[in-house]
């Protein structure tokens, strides 16, 4: 059937843009066209807040798991993102999570962690 193999044709065709723009949407800024920030970078500045939060009620951002668990699994999580070239962690988070003292390669062998 000819109609059968041109919706599959185009069905294919707009999977592909819809992929497509999904990846293009994670390696840019989320406020690039003043779009409003997704519920991932809501999620991110969530926890960057409660981070600034922590240190500046203890005056360290030495996290562990017994203290305070979804934080210091946050923090690992950005090291991780940091060290092995995640998409999410971008230039602005970096900045950001350098601007208030916490150490990226924390926990990481030097050679392990990139040199900035």
């Amino acid at each position: 059937n000819p109609n059968e193999s041109e919706h599959s044709s185009v069905t294919k065709s707009y999977d592909l843009r819809r992929i497509m723009n999904k990846r293009s949407h994670k390696s840019s800024s989320p406020h690039v066209n003043n779009k409003s920030p997704s519920k991932h970078d809501k999620k991110w500045n969530f926890h960057f807040k409660h981070l600034k939060n922590f240190k500046k009620e203890h005056g360290h951002i030495e996290l562990n798991r017994h203290t305070n668990p979804q934080l210091h699994r946050w923090a690992i999580i950005q090291r991780f993102q940091y060290k092995n070239n995640i998409a999410s962690m971008t230039s602005d988070r970096i900045e950001k999570l350098k601007s208030i003292g916490f150490d990226l390669c924390e926990g990481t062998r030097g050679w392990d962690c990139k040199l900035e």
